[in-house]
């Protein structure tokens, strides 16, 4: 299991970010081994069932923690998000990469 945890304002195009959900969710749908969970608690987070998780809390590493508790077999773990949670991610066993850096690599 992937897990991908994405922050929403900055970070996804739902929300003047760069990470464009669309192209995520459809990976998400060829890839069911990809668990898509969204850690932050904007109201500009994308409204869809391809979501395994939604904040519960507005801390970052508790829901990335309960993200991860919910796939305790997970073996890839990645954060996504523009606020610099470097200290949020290591925390939770998350890398983080940059919205910048996620678009990179979802080419």
């Amino acid at each position: 299991m992937i897990l991908l945890a994405f922050d929403v304002d900055g970070t996804l195009d739902t929300s003047a970010g760069p990470v464009p959900w669309a192209k995520v969710r459809q990976m998400a749908q060829a890839m069911p081994q990809v668990a898509l969970g969204i850690v932050s608690p904007s109201g500009a987070r994308p409204k869809d069932d391809t979501l395994a998780y939604i904040a519960g809390s507005g801390l970052r590493r508790d829901n990335l923690l309960a993200f991860y508790r919910a796939y305790p077999g997970a073996w890839l773990r990645i954060y996504v998000s523009d606020n610099g949670d470097t200290a949020e991610a290591d925390a939770a066993g998350f890398a983080l990469l940059t919205p910048q850096q996620f678009v990179v690599a979802l080419r």
